[in-house]
């Protein structure tokens, strides 16, 4: 029974020596490859050249793995507010500080209007022209903008013909160590 026990033992920590080498590896890959941002603890970013081509070869990934695309479509202008929701149908009540919704270009990812979360979930975009749009969750933190990890975007929106475009904006839980979650918002 000791022996088992021992040997058991000695492979846990072998194992254990063989991960934090993994992660030592990886990790230092990752800060090389990215500066400032990094895909993951656990998934090596391995980048050979300068510190542009680097950085290039990251915004190429976080463009195949999220493009941007439109998701709201207004017919014609209206103003837009809303709450957000979970998978639930739970309001975001008391939501992390600085949450933000950016109302923004999906051609350019530039944000065009954009409202703080209030503490019962709701947002107020304001008034908005006709268009296609991308109406994502933010966070503005120190006045940086990030994205809202451990969280997806919402897929589809539309506003109807009325004078006020009312939506529940559904936030769906993602996993964690998400590589999206170190890209830029857009």
């Amino acid at each position: 029974m000791k022996g088992k026990f021992q040997k058991r033992l000695g492979n846990s920590r072998q194992r254990g020596f063989w991960l934090r080498c993994f992660l030592v590896i990886s990790t230092a890959a990752c800060y090389s490859a990215v500066p400032m941002d990094c895909w993951s603890q656990l998934v090596s970013v391995p980048c050979k050249g300068s510190a542009s081509e680097c950085a290039q070869k990251f915004n190429q990934r976080c463009d195949t793995a999220e493009p941007a695309v439109a998701n709201l479509i207004v017919p014609h202008g209206t103003k837009i507010w809303g709450v957000l929701i979970d998978p639930t149908g739970a309001v975001f009540a008391h939501p992390e500080p600085g949450l933000t919704v950016e109302l923004r270009d999906p051609r350019t990812s530039k944000a065009l209007a954009s409202s703080k979360v209030s503490d019962m979930g709701t947002f107020d975009v304001g008034k908005v022209a006709s268009g296609a749009y991308r109406l994502i969750v933010t966070l503005h933190v120190n006045g940086n903008t990030k994205r809202f990890p451990g969280w997806s975007q919402p897929e589809e929106l539309a506003c109807g013909d009325g004078n006020e475009c009312t939506l529940a904006m559904l936030l769906r839980p993602t996993g964690t160590d998400n590589p999206i979650d170190f890209c830029p918002p857009k």
